[in-house]
């Protein structure tokens, strides 16, 4: 005797359509050249033309419903070196009410080819992501290569990567929840790798984060070349990294250039490191910190390493820290 059950997702008429699986559904921008997503089957089609080479510059795709993936592997949208990146504005916003966003549910991300990729909802990033929740997302990658195809190994939800973007607030009101973000460097929740200048405002990730290797946090594992402004940044997931070189943390592992806050950045999670450079907020500061009047920085995450230089708010800084 034997008993065959069929998955409950099966039962939903529009199934196939909310599938990246399926066939991608093309798209017509308005007249304004405004293009809408409301499926999966639109969003995979984004996914295949921008990894055609469709950059979408100065494009905007907004999206129009919830979007269900049902944990389905999934296309991150410009794969890494070798494809093009997404330079356009994906905007979720409900036209209800401000502030409301669309979200994406159950998003994977399990790329089979390492060396040079990235991994996330955008593989590369060059455009601006903003008004999106992103829930229930699983992305693990395992990439290779050497330090100079850095910019293109990052592994996250939102974005892997992030490279000469150049916009004033790339990452606006976006928020990730439930995650489970694994890789081997350059692991984080919201992006893998910044070489370029960034903004970010509104930006919260409440996933968990797991690395083998080095360069792991909350919101962005490195920051390479770039300076970086925030207006509002928050994290409670919990970070663990096993690399012995480190830079680890709640927030941000390493940047290499300077970071300016406006309004407020907090740390809730726990992070564990065996390397060195590890901070409940920051793990290592090549160069300064600026905190604008009326600023809220806090860090409530229990923090543990193995190496050397850790600290509650930042583990190393070799610049000034200005408050």
């Amino acid at each position: 005797d034997f008993t065959i059950k069929v998955d409950e997702r099966f039962n939903e008429p529009d199934y196939i359509i909310k599938h990246w699986a399926a066939e991608a559904t093309a798209l017509t921008p308005d007249a304004n050249g405004v293009y809408s997503i409301s499926n999966a089957n639109q969003l995979a089609w984004l996914a295949e033309q921008v990894n055609a080479g469709n950059t979408f510059s100065g494009k905007t795709i907004n999206l129009t419903n919830d979007i269900d993936l049902h944990n389905m592997p999934s296309t991150p949208i410009g794969l890494g070196e070798l494809s093009t990146p997404f330079s356009g504005t994906l905007d979720g916003a409900k036209a209800t009410r401000s502030g409301d966003c669309y979200t994406i549910r159950n998003l994977y991300v399990a790329p089979t080819k390492g060396e040079y990729t990235a991994a996330g909802l955008f593989g590369r990033l060059h455009g601006c992501v903003k008004n999106l929740v992103i829930d229930g997302a699983y992305v693990e990658h395992t990439t290779s290569g050497n330090a100079d195809g850095a910019t293109t190994n990052g592994i996250a939800v939102v974005a892997g990567s992030t490279y000469n973007s150049n916009i004033e607030t790339a990452v606006e009101n976006v928020t990730v929840k439930n995650a489970t973000v694994k890789g081997n460097r350059y692991v984080a929740g919201i992006i893998g790798v910044v070489y370029s200048q960034l903004g970010l405002d509104k930006v919260t990730n409440s996933g968990n984060v797991t690395s083998l290797g080095n360069y792991v946090a909350g919101v962005i594992g490195l920051i390479d070349d770039s300076d970086l402004i925030v207006s509002e940044m928050l994290s409670s997931g919990a970070i663990t990294s096993s690399g012995t070189d480190g830079y680890v943390a709640g927030l941000i592992g390493r940047t290499n250039n300077n970071i300016t806050v406006k309004t407020s950045i907090s740390n809730l999670g726990a992070v564990v490191s065996e390397g060195s450079n590890v901070g409940g907020m920051f793990g290592y500061i090549k160069q300064g910190f600026t905190a604008q009047a009326a600023v809220t920085i806090s860090n409530t995450g229990n923090v543990r390493s193995e190496g050397d230089n850790v600290g509650g708010i930042v583990g190393n800084i070799e610049g000034e820290f200005t408050l």
